[in-house]
């Protein structure tokens, strides 16, 4: 996690006022801000400093040029702004530069979802703009408290978006098994995001990962990276619960997604694959032996699944801790039997899909049992490339920074703009700094 970067904290809304003496302009209708206040002021931190407290924070044509205060104050325009009055945020004392007063106009009436002040967990403020037509990639450090995807969804209100922590279940035509069980549970899941709310699948879907992919990710790391460790180093904050909602812990995303793989494996136990076919493929003769060591180790699975399925904050220790790691040896047989099912299901969704790319990416990762999460990225991002590709009409993409950095190559290619999001709000603050004119 790098180290935090220097940002304003939100300035104190500036008094409003009227024109003054010593070539000191005050904002219109200040309470309190009378000559005696104003003297003290100046005499205190001197007539310029003075100028930039009072400084209107609204501006158009890049800074350049302020809007017609008077309209929006007190003339014709201050009936403007059905969501956000005009006149507070010409007061408020954050800079917002828009193109023209059409688009300051559409802001205050809440029909853009381009623009906004997009608040960090640190509490700091940022106007903050993306191409209004063009799709934007946004890399992150998941729950960043100096500024996140999530912060960026929610300061520009937008529903135009895809991102990482919302995932689908695909199905294929190979096997056609009804995964009714994981998916009421990737519902539920979904739900929880704290975005959500944005969220209009019936326009924008904001599935950006496939859930099987990442249940291998979580299978994978709970038997390579987990449970390869000594009972002793798994006692360690990596792999415990996280503190809230809002933080973020290897240890309950490894429980999480290992738990969807249990969904998964729990759907296919229902699955009637029909007398044993030497002539069936890769791909569901491992959906079948999934199957069978699913119901073989029954009772720890779902012990696992229902604790996980009932706990949003706890990790892959608190859930086999207990009696020594009891269920360990049913767990990392399970996970060996996800590892051939996810491996060929990515190939087959290759197959389905004329990915080439998956087809070998599936059939690479068959052979490779040790598997840890950089071995697993290299399939995600061509996934989510997918999407990428597919997302006409999206405003913006939100994934881990990791992988913007893999996919940048084919982001430039196609001229798709992308960003470190914590540094992109850093530096739109700071091209508005220093056009902004007084």
């Amino acid at each position: 996690m790098p180290a935090a970067h220097a940002q304003e904290r939100r300035p104190p809304a500036p008094d409003a006022g009227t024109t003054v003496s010593n070539g000191v302009t005050a904002a219109v209708g200040a309470p309190g801000l009378g000559p005696a206040r104003l003297l003290a002021l100046q005499r205190s931190i001197g007539n310029h400093a003075v100028g930039r407290l009072l400084q209107r924070q609204v501006r158009v044509d890049g800074g350049q040029k302020r809007v017609d205060e008077a309209y929006y104050q007190s003339g014709k325009g201050k009936a403007l702004g059905l969501k956000r009055p005009i006149s507070g945020l010409i007061d408020d004392g954050v800079r917002r530069v828009f193109a023209d007063a059409r688009e300051l106009e559409d802001f205050a009436n809440g029909i853009t979802d381009h623009i906004g002040d997009v608040v960090t967990q640190a509490g700091d403020v940022f106007w903050f703009r993306l191409p209004k037509d063009k799709l934007t990639v946004l890399g992150e450090f998941h729950h960043y408290k100096d500024g996140n995807v999530e912060d960026v969804i929610r300061g520009l209100r937008t529903s135009r978006f895809l991102y990482e922590p919302f995932n689908e279940m695909a199905e294929t035509k190979a096997l056609g098994a009804p995964y009714k069980g994981t998916q009421a549970r990737l519902e539920q899941v979904n739900k929880d995001i704290g975005i959500a709310r944005f969220a209009d699948r019936t326009k924008f879907n904001p599935d950006l990962e496939n859930i099987v992919i990442k249940a291998l990710t979580g299978a994978s790391i709970a038997r390579n990276e987990f449970f390869s460790l000594g009972a002793a180093a798994r006692d360690d904050a990596t792999w415990k619960a996280r503190a809230s909602t809002s933080d973020y812990s290897m240890g309950e995303r490894v429980a999480l997604y290992l738990s969807f793989a249990m969904h998964i494996a729990a759907d296919l136990s229902k699955h009637d694959f029909g007398p044993v076919n030497f002539v069936e493929s890769l791909y569901v003769g491992a959906g079948r032996r999934l199957k069978e060591t699913y119901l073989k180790y029954q009772a720890e699975l779902d012990a696992f699944m229902k604790a996980k399925d009932g706990d949003q904050l706890i990790g892959i220790y608190e859930l086999t801790a207990p009696g020594g790691f009891a269920n360990e040896a049913a767990i990392k047989a399970f996970t060996f039997a996800f590892h051939e099912y996810g491996s060929y299901y990515i190939k087959q969704l290759g197959i389905e899909s004329g990915s080439a790319d998956l087809e070998k990416q599936g059939e690479a990762l068959s052979s490779n049992l040790g598997a840890k999460l950089d071995d697993l990225s290299p399939v995600r991002e061509t996934m989510m490339w997918q999407k990428i590709k597919g997302a006409k009409g999206y405003l913006l993409v939100g994934m881990g920074d990791a992988h913007r950095q893999a996919l940048e190559k084919r982001l430039d290619a196609a001229g798709i703009p992308h960003a470190r999001v914590d540094l992109e709000l850093v530096k739109q603050k700071d091209a508005i700094k220093k056009a902004w004119t007084p």
